[in-house]
C-alpha cells in the first residue's frame, strides 16, 4: 500500500512539473508574440487600412472624449483634383505615427489617428470648393478636395447629457502635416522619426 502511495505521489508530482512548465512555455510564447507584433512597423497606407486602422465620417462624429488625428487621403489615386505626389511625400509620415501610436498607446499624451479614405463612397460626398471651418455632424462638414490629402486635428469635449462638442484644424500643407506630427510625437517621446535629408530640404 505504501507503494502505491509513492508512486501515486510521485505521479502527481510528475503532472504538477509538467503543468508548470506548460504554463510557463504558454505564457513565454504569449509574450513572444506581443513582442513581435509591438515591433511590427507599418509601412504604408495599405499596412494601416489592412489593420483596420481606418474610419468613416459618420464615425468621426461619433468619437468621444479626447484628441485624435484624421488624415483625408484618397487610396484609389484617380481624383485629378488631388495631390498625389503631397500624399505619397506623406506615407513615410503617416506611416510612422501610426506605428509610434500602437508602440506607446498606454502613455499619456498620445493622440489617437485614423485614416479616412475619401474614395469610399460613405465619405465621398464631403468633398467640395471649400472646407467648413465648424461642423458638429458628418452631413455638415466638407472640405476642399484640391487641399488633399489633409489632416484633421480634431478635439471632442464632453457637452453633457451624453451630447459632445467638436472642434477641429485641417492642415493642408506638407510642412504643417509632418510638423504636427513630429511634435505629437516629440510631446510623448525624445527620440522621433528623422527623415532623410532630402525630405528636410523640404520643410
Amino acid at each position: 500500500m505504501r507503494k502505491e502511495e509513492q508512486t501515486a505521489q510521485a505521479k502527481r508530482k510528475a503532472y504538477t512539473f509538467l503543468f508548470i512548465i506548460g504554463l510557463i512555455t504558454i505564457i513565454f510564447v504569449i509574450v513572444l508574440i506581443a513582442m513581435v507584433f509591438r515591433g511590427i512597423k507599418f509601412k504604408s497606407y495599405q499596412d494601416i487600412a489592412k489593420r483596420g486602422l481606418t474610419i468613416t465620417g459618420q464615425e468621426v462624429f461619433k468619437l468621444k472624449d479626447g484628441d485624435y488625428y484624421v488624415f483625408f487621403y484618397s487610396s484609389a489615386k484617380e481624383n485629378q483634383k488631388i495631390n498625389y505626389d503631397k500624399q505619397d511625400s506623406l506615407e513615410p509620415y503617416i506611416a510612422n505615427y501610426f506605428t509610434f501610436v500602437k508602440q506607446n498607446k498606454h502613455k499619456q499624451g498620445v493622440c489617437q489617428i485614423r485614416l479616412l479614405d475619401v474614395d469610399n463612397s460613405k465619405n465621398s460626398f464631403c468633398l467640395y470648393t471649400s472646407t467648413t471651418s465648424s461642423a458638429q455632424s458628418w452631413d455638415n462638414f466638407t472640405i476642399d478636395e484640391s487641399s488633399l490629402p489633409a489632416l484633421m486635428y480634431l478635439t471632442v469635449d464632453d457637452a453633457g447629457s451624453g451630447q459632445y462638442r467638436y472642434s477641429y484644424d485641417i492642415y493642408t500643407e506638407e510642412s504643417q502635416i509632418k510638423s504636427q506630427l513630429s511634435n505629437s510625437i516629440s510631446s510623448v517621446i525624445t527620440v522621433a522619426y528623422i527623415p532623410p535629408k532630402k525630405e528636410l530640404e523640404l520643410l
